[in-house]
């Protein structure tokens, strides 16, 4: 909830400074230097307030990169700092979209939330048979979450997990519960 408020207030500081034009010539009053500085002195507090390692922002307008900043380090230990080119775990910011992006396909009847997910999957596992697309999207699949298994959350720690691994190490565990049994968050399912 913090990071989404520090995106709009950022949003809202440099909305604001590019507002500030000369309606005779539509110029802006305020040079870009002022804008960079206060991006800039935002960006640094925020690292600084949440301990965070970095970020990367770029700024659009009209469809245009005005700014870039890549402040900080993708790896502390070792120096090497984000650039453009650092790429970073999103966390559950995707599941809306996939989520979205299904519904599409569901709209455009290429696939059915009925539809039993080893019909997408490579699998062998039995106990995934009667999983639905529905069940993965609403968490009542039983599916345990990957980010609780030690073997993937070691690995996490070091490097970017590959979706087919994870599938592979998740269908071997038994499921937490029947599926659409109940509900029980699972980062697995999306």
């Amino acid at each position: 909830m913090r990071s989404l408020i520090a995106t709009i207030v950022l949003f809202l500081c440099i909305h604001s400074v590019s507002a500030q034009t000369d309606t005779a010539n539509s110029k802006t009053l305020i040079d870009s230097t002022t804008i960079e500085q206060k991006i800039d002195s935002y960006l640094q507090s925020e690292i600084q307030m949440d301990n965070l390692p970095g970020v990367s922002v770029a700024v659009i307008h009209s469809g245009k990169v005005i700014l870039t900043r890549n402040i900080g380090f993708a790896d502390k230990e070792a120096k090497k700092p984000i650039t453009s080119e650092t790429a970073f775990e999103i966390g559950s910011l995707t599941k809306q979209f996939t989520a979205a992006a299904t519904m599409l396909l569901v709209e455009e009847e290429r696939l059915s939330l009925d539809d039993r997910i080893l019909s997408y999957i490579d699998s062998t596992s039995g106990n995934w048979s009667g999983i639905t697309v529905r069940q993965l999207l609403t968490h009542t699949s039983g599916i345990k979450d990957y980010t609780g298994v030690k073997e993937l959350k070691e690995k996490m720690k070091q490097e970017f997990l590959d979706p087919k691994e994870v599938i592979q190490v998740m269908q071997a565990l038994p499921l937490n519960f029947q599926p659409g049994e109940k509900h029980g968050y699972s980062n697995t399912n999306y």
